[in-house]
């Protein structure tokens, strides 16, 4: 399964949506999958980006049996999140890393915060 970066995002947007302490990313993926498979990889492919999301170090949360429980966003989690908030800056990074053809998560992260500097000087008309 290949890593997507815009489900990333928009997990970790609706992570931040929800209450404190919310179980918001419960996915239920053991004996009582929806029978459309379509449905089926959809719940699959959001618990093994929330897995994901562990390795980076962006949530803290558990697996148990058929589901996946989202505890909170990390420091690490935010800052990441504050450098993609932004739809044009995301958009901009995504078009940046489809020009260099593919990047790791440090990559994207970079180019985010590169965008976003360029966007906070230009609104300030400061230099950063």
């Amino acid at each position: 399964m290949k890593r997507d970066m815009d489900l990333v995002r928009s997990m970790l947007l609706a992570i931040e949506a929800s209450e404190p302490y919310a179980d918001v990313m419960r996915m239920d993926i053991d004996g009582l999958l929806p029978e459309d498979d379509e449905q089926n990889t959809e719940y699959l492919r959001r618990y093994y980006h929330a897995e994901l999301l562990v390795d980076a170090g962006f949530i803290k949360g558990d697996a148990t049996v058929g589901e996946y429980l989202v505890q909170s966003i990390t420091w690490q989690g935010y800052e990441f999140l504050d450098a993609v908030r932004d739809p044009e800056i995301w958009k901009k990074t995504k078009a940046g890393v489809k020009s260099v053809g593919t990047a790791s998560v440090a990559i994207i992260w970079e180019i985010a915060k590169g965008y976003a500097k360029q966007a906070a000087q230009t609104k300030l008309g400061l230099p950063l």
